[in-house]
This record gives C-alpha cells, sequence and structure tokens, in this order.
C-alpha cells in the first residue's frame, strides 16, 4: 500500500525540482549577465582612464571660462557640415571639457557626435559618439550592448530578459530550500546555501531593475506604473509664446535662467528647440547621491521658465526606479555602488558553479525528481494556485512565461544531463 504524502512534502519536492531545473537551463544565461555585469561595474574607471586626454580640460585654462556661443562656434568649425548641435554640456574651466553633440546622420536615435572643447582654451580635445540620454562614450556603450544584448541587437536582449526574470525565481526558490534544509549537506551545497541568504535582496533588486528597461516586460511595467499614476512626470511647455515670433534666446541665457531656477548641479544638459517645438530645455543629469535631475523648459522669446520638474515632487514609485536603475548601474553611491555590484556578481558567480558542483555529486545519492513528474505529484489545489499564480506573472513577464513549458521539456527530455546528474524518477505516490 502506498504510503500518503503531504502537501507541504509534495511542494517542496516541486521546489526542488524546480530550482533544480533553474540551475541546469536558465543559470548559463545568469551566468553569463553576471559576468558581462561584472565588466559593466568598472567601465566608470575604465571610460574616465581611457577618455580622459578628451574629457580632461587643460590646467591652464582654469579661470574664467569662454561663452558657451564662443564654444560652440569652435565646434561648429570642427564639423562645419553637422548644422546646429542637437544638446550641449557646458564643462568646468580647468576641470572636464564642454561636450558639443551634433545629429549624427545615418545613426541610431540618440546616436549623436561629440565635440569636445576646452570651456578655457578653446582648444578642441576630439570627437566621439555618444549614445543615448546618458551620453556613454563607446567603450561603455559597448560593454553596455554586450551585457544587454550580446551585441546581438534586438533578439539578444531576450536573453537578459529571460536571466533577469529567472534569477528572482532561483533566489525565492532558493531561500525556500533553504528554509526548509535539516540535514548537513556536501561541501559543494554547503557553500551554496551559505551564500544564497547573503546574496538574495541584491539578486532581487537585480531582477526587478533589470526588468523595467527590458525589452517586453519593462513595457508591461511601464503601463502598470501608467495606470497607477507611478510614472516620472514630464514636463509640460504649453504657455510657451507662439512660433509666430523667432527666438532669442541662447545657450548662455538659458543656462543662466536655469541657475536661477535652482538647477545647480555641475552636470547639466541643454537642448535647442527642435521642429515645431518652442521651448528649450535644460536637466541636470548628476545622477549619483543625492540625485540632482530636476528639469525645466525655457521659453524660447521670452526666455522664462515655462514648466517645472523637481526630483523632489516626483511620486515616490518614480523616485525608487530612478534610484533602482541607478543602482543597477553602478552610479548612485559612486565606487561603493560598483564594489556592491562586483560582490554580488562575484557571489552569484559563486552560487551558480557551487549549485551545478552540487548536483553533479548528488548523482549517485537519490534519484532527481523531474520537474514535470513534480507538478503531476502536486495536489490539485495547489496546481490550481499554482496555475493562477503563472497566469498573473505572464502579463507581466511574458518572455519568462514562453519560457516556462521550454523549461519543463528540457528538464523532461535532456537524456545526457539526466545521467549526469541522477536518474529521473516518477511522481510521488498518491
Amino acid at each position: 500500500m502506498p504510503v500518503a504524502i503531504s502537501p507541504a512534502t509534495r511542494l517542496a519536492v516541486f521546489m526542488r525540482a524546480l530550482h533544480s531545473a533553474v540551475g541546469l537551463f536558465a543559470a548559463p544565461w545568469l551566468l553569463i549577465a553576471a559576468i558581462t555585469g561584472l565588466a559593466y561595474a568598472a567601465t566608470p574607471q575604465l571610460t574616465a582612464w581611457w577618455y580622459a586626454p578628451v574629457t580632461t580640460a587643460d590646467t591652464a585654462g582654469a579661470g574664467a571660462s569662454l561663452s558657451l556661443t564662443r564654444q560652440i562656434d569652435i565646434a561648429r568649425q570642427a564639423r562645419p557640415e553637422a548644422g546646429p548641435p542637437v544638446a550641449l554640456r557646458p564643462g568646468r574651466a580647468g576641470e572636464t571639457t564642454t561636450r558639443v553633440m551634433f545629429a549624427r546622420p545615418g545613426a541610431d536615435a540618440g546616436v549623436t557626435t561629440a565635440v569636445f572643447v576646452d570651456p578655457g582654451t578653446g582648444r578642441i580635445h576630439g570627437q566621439l559618439a555618444g549614445y543615448g540620454t546618458s551620453g556613454a562614450l563607446p567603450i561603455r556603450r559597448v560593454i553596455d550592448k554586450l551585457h544587454r544584448s550580446l551585441l546581438l541587437g534586438a533578439p539578444g536582449r531576450l536573453y537578459s530578459e529571460l536571466a533577469a526574470s529567472w534569477l528572482a525565481v532561483a533566489a525565492l526558490g532558493g531561500l525556500v530550500l533553504w528554509g526548509q534544509a535539516r540535514r548537513a549537506p556536501r561541501r559543494a551545497r554547503a557553500w551554496h546555501r551559505r551564500l544564497g541568504p547573503w546574496l538574495v535582496i541584491g539578486l532581487l533588486g537585480f531582477s526587478i531593475t533589470g526588468l523595467t528597461w527590458s525589452q517586453f516586460a519593462g513595457q508591461r511595467i511601464a503601463t502598470l506604473r501608467v495606470l497607477a499614476g507611478w510614472q516620472t512626470p514630464t514636463l509640460s511647455a504649453a504657455t510657451a509664446s507662439s512660433t509666430a515670433r523667432p527666438g532669442t534666446q541662447t545657450y548662455d541665457s538659458v543656462l543662466a535662467t536655469a541657475r536661477r531656477q535652482g538647477l545647480g548641479a555641475d552636470r547639466i544638459e541643454i537642448r535647442a528647440p527642435r521642429g515645431n517645438d518652442t521651448t528649450w530645455t535644460v536637466a541636470e543629469i548628476d545622477r549619483r547621491w543625492p540625485s540632482q535631475v530636476d528639469r525645466i523648459a525655457v521659453d524660447s522669446v521670452t526666455g522664462a521658465s515655462v514648466a517645472h520638474s523637481r526630483f523632489a515632487d516626483w511620486p515616490l514609485a518614480a523616485k525608487l526606479t530612478r534610484w533602482g536603475i541607478d543602482g543597477h548601474m553602478g552610479v548612485l553611491f559612486g565606487w561603493v555602488n560598483q564594489l556592491v555590484l562586483a560582490v554580488f556578481a562575484t557571489g552569484l558567480i559563486a552560487l551558480i558553479v557551487s549549485g551545478w558542483v552540487g548536483l553533479i555529486q548528488r548523482r549517485r545519492q537519490t534519484a532527481r525528481m523531474t520537474l514535470w513528474h513534480s507538478l503531476v505529484g502536486l495536489t490539485r489545489r495547489q496546481q490550481i494556485g499554482l496555475g493562477v499564480t503563472f497566469c498573473a506573472l505572464a502579463f507581466v513577464l511574458p518572455v519568462w512565461a514562453a519560457s516556462c513549458p521550454l523549461l519543463v521539456w528540457l528538464d523532461a527530455r535532456a537524456p545526457g544531463l539526466s545521467r549526469l546528474i541522477g536518474r529521473p524518477s516518477g511522481p510521488p505516490a498518491a
């Protein structure tokens, strides 16, 4: 007569099978994300060192700065075919160069050519491509794309979204198994169990913040934020003057207006009106703690501030999103932030490797329960609860949802791996 198995035991068997399956078939993507993320965490120092001749101003020019208008004229001499700049980031005489950003014909949206002008001497230090709203320089951009898409473009972004999705499942599942464990495991699994609880908060943070700018889940999360009123506030300049009157403002006058309105960050980006726009925009771009990301819109005729977005007035959810992304990128707390990222990325690598070693060590001890058999072995109520949870998460995490059947199939149909880590067994007895 078969021995009855309690619902709690059935659920524990399922959690163990799920964690093993994730370790076999999703962990390779997590390992790639951890290694490339470790490289990305070092990019601030790498780019600062590599591009120092371009971004660092001459000390001989310390003191009074040339006007922004004059610096733009100098930059346009280097690129006479480029037309007016699309944006400008003022430098500090004797410290940093001014970045005059021109449109890059034929390039993707957000890609510019930046001419670096010394604000003190007027010397051009060089020209580089800049990418995105952050203005990332080429080395940082390449490592960022490697981490985000393996340099494969939009199709490659599926890998990072898959990794971010399964990372949360692996972390929470491992925490549950850690709470259930009673006997002392072998050395590799002991390291796995000891590291996991210490890393779970950081791993969940990686997962959540990574998903916010992923390709598909990011769109769903953005939709939910809009519905909840948690989106990042935008500038509205409906009160700007009519376009029938010519603009009279310059980069210098707009910067002066921004300073009077309280935008005091050293890192500022100014954008001139484009197309049918009638306003200039000035944005603080210093994402280090405390965040300085206020923005204003300035009327192109009167020079008055017609809209102001203050970070202090943002909804808490928008602030948390900003802080989370900046923390994920390693810029929120400087080198301390980067060190924390390196510790968690290294810890994730250690978890994956020790988990694989532990699975191999188990192959001679016990038969391995496949994920499909553990699903069949759940009670009807547990299966219904799992199905409802899956449907709810599938809306937010479509790539994860699409990968779940594939995970079950691979776990059941990979004979080579099954023989490596242990023979598969059937479902629990009724």
